[in-house]
């Protein structure tokens, strides 16, 4: 978890958009397992997993951004 926002930040401290771009693609694909198990598996709701999944396609869609394809 928290290795993973940390190479996010760093990243985009050094300015290297296309990594970006591949980490936090694996990140939002990384989100979608777990959405699917949290909710069709478990059949629960959990809002801080929820506030995560949202944090991680947020930060995919600003590595869009960054990179000038979104």
């Amino acid at each position: 978890g928290i290795a993973y926002y940390a190479l996010v930040l760093l990243l985009a401290a050094l300015n290297l958009p296309r990594l970006l771009v591949l980490v936090t693609t694996g990140g939002v694909i990384g989100s979608l397992v777990l959405a699917y198990i949290l909710f069709f598996k478990i059949r629960s709701v959990c809002l801080v997993c929820i506030s995560l999944y949202a944090v991680n396609i947020l930060l995919f869609l600003a590595s869009l951004k960054r990179l000038g394809i979104w």
